[in-house]
């Protein structure tokens, strides 16, 4: 007994270390109360301290070795570090806290220049860098649009990726006519994406969905560069495609960056390049009993995007910018309609002058852009050919895939699409604390252009299989067939180099908001916004009446007279006659909160509720205008409906005559439509219904100031 009291005691003796430390806040001020836990699982030892009103803490006698340290106390980050202790020494263990911030009532996530590099990803696109963020799902714009082939989107909370709302550097880079975006940004030359998704920012444009925000990065006085690049092969160990085929597959993605200093700490460069080369056959596969067509279609893809960057560093209170960007894709798909392929090109460069200064409690920043888009959509089927002939229409099976299952040339082609933006904002944050004020303005000149002429190639003809077992597409029967009219255009202005097809608006946003530190764990916030578009609902167009009809349509397309309007005969909606009236109160007040329960900062519950406005494509308006304009014909489709059992001579297609008034055609080419082309198989009178479209064809153009009132509401 006498010899342990002896060991423990010379143990008790033997040389220890300690920490001690001082834990004070942003300021340099004590921390007092503090919880201090000290905690080694290799020695066995935990000891629980409190600071005092110096902000002092002191372990005592310890162990030599690592130690975890963990300080806590309300309305400051947790702060948990490790240090080693050695005997005979005091190590420090001072500390500065970190207050909590619950931020903003947005809900948002954001990717640092680091992150992005590392995410295992498929592909450069910096926006499929989103799919890590929780509510976010990458959709590939084949799935949204024939014209988004070669583009993704960012579907945010289930809403389509055409909804959200994508800025580059502040300025606006949507696609306003078909949604999603306009370019594809090199990842290597963005620094920060920020996808907002719930409690949208009171500054956040037209969007009930969200927001995605992509800032290019810049050069430093370090000159710095890499580059890249990557190979693949379907002979390196890839499964095989679809229908058991080996098909071919090799892509290349090459680029770089590098940025520096023109002039130390004042100016500054930034060049960064990526390029996409890919060679690849998709495969279709065809269902019972067309499994001997099952094969594939090549679908070359091409992408090139570019960004350069000067900086300048005027004073440590202003910056300046100048940013190019610039896009080019090419792409071949079907939509998911087999073999009706189409190319698909886009070309978008963009430029953006900014400024930021910064005087006492106001920040404020500028920025001018200007956005220039073209797609060109046109038909791919050229040298595919798995029938083994010529095709004069397209073929649908309505009752296979959902009507996927095509054959001939694409529906969709030909198409173009312009767009022009000019765009600058403004926008000021004064913090006078606790609270945060925001506010600004922006006006965005939008202007569009092109055609859209679905079956402009070829008209396509529906059949279905119903029980059938013949391998041959073509010996099925004619139940139905779309047509188009040849026209082009779906408005009466002209621009981007076109006599028609022109569309144009401004769009006049203004906010101010307040983010209220109301508590250091909770932050309300009120604003409010608002947004006019000027061009989007043909509000420049006035009702029409019954009486502006072309006097020679028969009553039966015309069923009204005088004054009342004549678009409200064809619809049961309320107002469907009336004139638009153009919305100019398009205020948007909202409220968030930001809540931090724990006071910790590990925690924070975001809401809100408010009113936000939403976008109209002005696709929409390409459908709606043509019914409106008093004079003229624009692109649109028509229909030869077939009937099971129609007798001869009472199966008709109405075409509208030079001076505008409906014709009905009841044969083409010496055939009965409804005994002689319905029900027959499209292979024999395929030649029959494509002669059909081509008399449906205007000769030329100049009959767009063809009196047609009363014809287009019934079949346009």
């Amino acid at each position: 007994m006498l010899l342990a009291a002896s060991l423990g005691q010379a143990q008790d003796d033997l040389p220890r270390g300690s920490i001690q430390g001082v834990v004070v806040d942003p300021s340099g001020a004590p921390v007092a109360g503090a919880q201090v836990v000290i905690d080694s699982k290799a020695t066995g030892t935990q000891a629980a301290l409190t600071t005092d009103a110096a902000g002092k803490y002191d372990s005592g006698p310890l162990v030599k070795g690592a130690y975890s340290v963990r300080i806590e106390t309300p309305n400051y980050r947790i702060n948990r570090f490790t240090l080693m202790v050695r005997d005979g020494q005091t190590t420090n263990g001072d500390r500065k806290l970190v207050p909590i911030d619950p931020g903003p009532a947005t809900l948002q996530g954001k990717i640092s220049p680091g992150e992005l590099e590392e995410f295992p990803i498929d592909g450069r696109d910096v926006l499929n860098t989103q799919q890590f963020q929780p509510g976010i799902l990458i959709q590939d714009g084949r799935s949204l649009d024939p014209t988004k082939t070669g583009n993704l989107g960012v579907s945010i909370d289930k809403v389509s990726g055409q909804a959200s709302r994508y800025r580059l550097d502040g300025i606006d880079i949507s696609d306003e006519t078909r949604g999603d975006v306009t370019q594809n940004v090199a990842r290597s030359s963005v620094e920060e994406v920020v996808v907002s998704r719930a409690a949208l920012n009171v500054a956040t444009g037209p969007t009930s969905s969200g927001a995605v925000s992509m800032t290019t990065a810049s050069g430093t006085n370090n000159l710095h560069a890499d580059v890249y690049g990557l190979f693949r092969d379907n002979s390196a160990l890839f499964a095989k495609a679809p229908g058991g085929q080996n098909l071919k597959f090799q892509r290349e993605d090459f680029g770089g960056r590098v940025g520096g200093a023109l002039i130390r700490e004042k100016a500054f460069f930034f060049l960064g390049g990526e390029y996409v080369h890919q060679d690849a056959h998709r495969a279709v596969v065809m269902p019972s009993p067309f499994q001997a067509l099952t094969g594939s279609y090549s679908t070359p893809f091409r992408n090139t995007s570019g960004t350069g960057k000067l900086d300048w560093q005027f004073s440590k209170t202003t910056h300046a910018f100048y940013r190019f960007a610039y896009n080019f894709n090419r792409a071949v798909d079907d939509f998911g309609d087999d073999y009706s392929v189409y190319q698909n090109h886009d070309t978008s460069p963009s430029h953006t002058l900014g400024l930021d200064l910064t005087s006492g409690e106001y920040v404020h920043s500028l920025r001018f852009g200007i956005l220039d888009y073209h797609n060109s959509l046109q038909d791919a089927t050229r040298g595919l050919n798995p029938l083994g002939v010529s095709l004069p229409v397209n073929v649908r099976f309505g009752d296979l895939a959902g009507g996927r299952v095509q054959f001939g040339q694409s529906p969709f082609a030909p198409q173009e699409t312009d767009q022009r933006n000019l765009e600058g904002r403004y926008d000021v944050i004064r913090t006078h604390r606790p609270h945060t004020f925001h506010f600004g303005g922006s006006v965005n000149w939008i202007r569009t252009g092109g055609y859209e002429t679905p079956y402009g190639l070829a008209p396509q003809v529906s059949t279905a299989l119903v029980n059938g077992i013949d391998p041959n597409p073509l010996d099925y029967p004619v139940l139905f067939a779309s047509l188009s009219n040849g026209q082009r255009f779906s408005t009466e202005h002209s621009g981007f180099g076109f006599p028609h097809g022109a569309q144009s608006d401004i769009r006049l946003q203004g906010y101010v908001g307040d983010a209220f530190r109301l508590r250091q764990n909770l932050t309300l916030s009120l604003g409010v916004h608002y947004v006019r578009d000027t061009e989007r609902l043909d509000t420049d167009l006035a009702r029409i009446p019954c009486s502006a009809a072309n006097p020679g349509v028969p009553s039966v397309f015309v069923p009204c007279t005088g004054a009342n309007p004549l678009l409200a005969q064809f619809s049961n909606l309320p107002g469907r006659g009336l004139a638009v009236t153009q919305p100019n109160y398009n205020f948007a007040p909202q409220f968030g909160f930001a809540w931090d329960p724990f006071h910790n900062g590990r925690t924070v519950v975001r809401g809100g509720v408010g009113v936000f406005y939403d976008t109209s494509l002005l696709s929409n308006v390409r459908l709606d205008r043509p019914a409106r304009l008093s004079a003229g014909l624009y692109s649109a489709t028509n229909a030869l409906s077939c009937a099971p059992g129609s007798a001869a001579g009472t199966t008709a297609v109405y075409f509208p005559n030079a001076n505008g008034l409906p014709t009905a055609v009841r044969t083409i080419d010496g055939l009965d439509l409804a005994t002689q082309v319905c029900g027959q198989p499209v292979g024999t009178v395929g030649g029959a219904i494509a002669h059909l479209q081509t008399a449906y064809h205007l000769p030329d153009e100049s009959r767009i100031s063809a009196r047609s009132l009363g014809w287009r509401y019934l079949h346009g």
